[in-house]
């Protein structure tokens, strides 16, 4: 039972990812329809835009924790009887065990997407054109050598190749 409540939690984990993206991206079609212009040129380059891409990569890589906790659940199957009478006996340390992995599953994706991610606050700023407002790309976005490397070439491998990679690992050992 407690590996089923660590893969719970982990699949709440990646609803509450997939929730936060799908709740930015709600709010990126307001701006479509010109609703709140002000306040979307104001939490656009510092909020929306930024954490559009933390919660994408958070859910990749909590797709791959979920994948490394079913292939270490799958591959420890003859020893899972055993393992259940050890935490049946000791039930408070199970509780503490479960939460600290829960801790390292949850946290480790997110922290991992806000690494990647941390450049696209950098990405797109605020200029002032008399009295109106607009957003631009910012100087290093317009960077061929970013757009290069990080955009083109980084992007690839950290949201595709990687987690791609890491799941077929996960599950070729099983």
């Amino acid at each position: 039972m407690p590996k089923k409540a660590l893969l719970y939690r982990l699949l709440v984990s990646l609803a509450v990812c997939d929730g936060f993206f799908l709740l930015i991206q709600f709010v990126n079609v307001f701006r479509n329809f010109g609703f709140h212009r002000e306040l979307h040129l104001i939490i656009f380059p510092y909020f929306t835009y930024p954490f559009s891409s933390i919660t994408l990569y958070s859910s990749a890589f909590t797709t791959v924790t979920i994948g490394k906790s079913n292939s270490i659940r799958i591959s420890l199957k003859p020893f899972t009887l055993a393992y259940e009478r050890y935490c049946s006996t000791v039930l408070n340390k199970r509780q503490e065990h479960l939460l600290s992995r829960t801790y390292v599953y949850v946290l480790v994706p997110i922290v991992i997407g806000f690494l990647v991610s941390f450049p696209k606050f950098f990405d797109v700023e605020i200029k002032n054109f008399g009295d109106q407002s607009f957003i631009s790309a910012s100087e290093l976005r317009t960077s061929e050598e970013y757009t290069y490397y990080y955009v083109g070439w980084f992007m690839t491998i950290a949201s595709g190749i990687l987690p791609m990679a890491a799941i077929i690992y996960c599950y070729w050992k099983v």
